[in-house]
């Protein structure tokens, strides 16, 4: 039934990501700035979120997103953050760059359908949550994400 959305973590997907990572020059590289330095900038920018300091985690989140740009991590911390800061179609991006670096994180992707129906646009969130379904086959641990996804189209195409 979500064989058409499985492809997303086809072959060729998995080669785009590595080429990603391993082609990919970053702002840091070119900048010289070391993985340490980045490491503590995503703490930082962690600690700020952690403590609600929501305006401050969105710059490191941001400088992390421009300068270490192949780091999923750092594109769903910034999308959480804009989350909290309710700008929600910035968020939704967010967490899709979050998806795509990482091939395929039903995690971030249920959180841009999140971002999506928080902002109103409900024509698009459909096809987010049954991607979040066809990638939550593909890992065992993601079953309380599938669940989630589920529920929320149940309650849309009750809406519909």
């Amino acid at each position: 039934m979500n064989t058409p959305l499985r492809s997303i973590r086809s072959d060729e997907d998995r080669a785009f990501q590595r080429m990603l990572r391993d082609s990919a020059t970053t702002l840091a590289q070119i900048k010289d700035l070391s993985p340490q330095s980045i490491a503590l900038c995503y703490r930082f920018g962690y600690q700020a979120y952690q403590a609600g300091d929501y305006d401050r985690a969105l710059r490191f989140f941001s400088f992390l997103a421009q300068f270490d740009h192949v780091e999923a991590k750092h594109w769903f911390g910034l999308g959480a953050t804009l989350q909290k800061l309710r700008r929600f179609d910035a968020a939704a991006l967010a967490f899709s760059m979050a998806a795509l670096i990482s091939g395929g994180n039903p995690t971030a992707l249920l959180h841009a359908a999140d971002c999506r129906l928080s902002a109103g646009e409900r024509s698009e969130v459909p096809v987010l949550l049954k991607q979040v379904v066809a990638l939550s086959d593909l890992q065992p641990e993601a079953d309380a994400v599938r669940a989630r996804a589920q529920g929320l189209l149940e309650l849309l195409n009750r809406d519909a």
